[in-house]
């Protein structure tokens, strides 16, 4: 979902001490937003803006707003593609919006046919990272779709900067099987989960392989995406149980 942000700043800050209806601030709807945290930055955009007052003080202005990635929130529509990429299909949306976006998916194949049905297009970038298991948010600059690069390491140390800290481990790997049909080529293609991990550390190996021995009968599921060869469908598998286990530890 988009990360929702509320500012509020004394009256005088923008507008003149007493006014009724705002004045100056009403030219803030709309515009772009950037916080900086100490060298965190945030960038939204400016989606309301009002006067509140109570108690009897002179009030304030309130400037509420989202993520940048409010700007693909069109009206529900329709569209399609042929023999495109999800890199193609999400960089055009994002481009069109003026959102900066970090497109690396990988699902790196053209796909067949794509289409978004009375969708906003942020409802269909959704629908699309759930539909082929790839990452999918905001960093605080850039809409991420697909695999993120590798960030750097920060030391937190109990007693210091963390007052309260919970190391955990859990059972939420499980094994998939299932089959898609390829009308065009009149094929069957069956496939299954790797059942090993990736990505995971020790404690998260250790979860991942005490879940599988707990579950040991395979769901049987479909692909949500269309699916042109069984390397497809395994890998669709391999991600999607990666997806469902990522918080293995934590």
């Amino acid at each position: 979902e988009h990360h929702y942000f509320e500012i509020t700043l004394d009256i005088q800050a923008i507008e003149a001490y007493g006014v009724e209806i705002p004045e100056a601030s009403k030219d803030w709807v709309g515009k772009k937003v950037i916080m900086d945290f100490g060298g965190t930055i945030f960038v939204g955009v400016a989606t309301m803006v009002g006067l509140h007052r109570s108690g009897g003080t002179h009030g304030n202005i309130k400037v509420t707003g989202y993520s940048s990635t409010f700007l693909l929130e069109s009206d529900h529509t329709c569209a399609s593609w042929c023999n495109k990429s999800l890199s193609d299909i999400v960089k055009e949306l994002t481009d069109k919006a003026g959102v900066q976006a970090l497109v690396n998916p990988e699902t790196k194949s053209k796909l067949e046919y794509e289409c978004q049905y009375e969708e906003t297009n942020f409802r269909f970038i959704q629908r699309l990272a759930r539909q082929y298991q790839e990452w999918l948010y905001y960093d605080g600059q850039n809409l991420v779709f697909g695999k993120p690069q590798a960030g750097s390491t920060t030391k937190l140390t109990y007693g210091e900067e963390l007052s309260v800290l919970d190391v955990c481990s859990q059972a939420l790997a499980r094994p998939i099987k299932g089959s898609s049909y390829h009308s065009v080529n009149d094929q069957t293609y069956n496939g299954q989960s790797p059942d090993t991990a990736a990505g995971q550390n020790t404690l998260g190996q250790a979860a991942f392989d005490s879940s599988l021995a707990l579950f040991t009968a395979p769901a049987v599921q479909r692909a949500e995406p269309r699916i042109t060869n069984k390397g497809e469908l395994d890998a669709y598998f391999q991600r999607r149980q990666q997806s469902d286990s990522a918080a293995s530890s934590f």
